[in-house]
């Protein structure tokens, strides 16, 4: 139970950190997937997701990469946020793509089925 004012861990976020650690999944090559946690542990993958980021508030480096879910060593955890990074930008850019593509269909501005723009509209 935390004593400093911070609220204990979900049964959730206990299960998921203690499987990792049981199963000594330190390494990126040895993740595990959340479809695999879910199986181990009982737990919708959704709620995988979630004490994922309750672990990671608390300070506890479970990072996710192509393989899966690890307990990882702070140097990943820079690499991971750096990735995050990237991919938060990429998001941002296909947002902005859509809101365009909105406008665009709107107005009526979008090429007909042979991939061509109307001359008048």
């Amino acid at each position: 139970m935390a004593t400093d004012g911070r609220k204990p861990l979900s049964t959730a976020a206990l299960r998921v950190w203690t499987e990792l650690q049981r199963s000594c999944i330190l390494t990126p090559n040895c993740a595990l997937t959340d479809r695999e946690l879910s199986e181990r542990i009982h737990l919708p993958q959704r709620e995988i997701i979630d004490a994922a980021g309750e672990l990671l508030g608390v300070g506890i480096l479970c990072l996710a990469g192509e393989h899966g879910r690890w307990l990882g060593t702070t140097a990943e955890a820079r690499a991971y946020e750096q990735s995050l990074g990237r991919r938060a930008r990429a998001i941002l850019h296909r947002r902005r793509l859509v809101r365009r593509a909105i406008l665009l269909n709107q107005l009526g501005q979008v090429p007909d089925d042979n991939g061509q723009f109307p001359l008048f509209t």
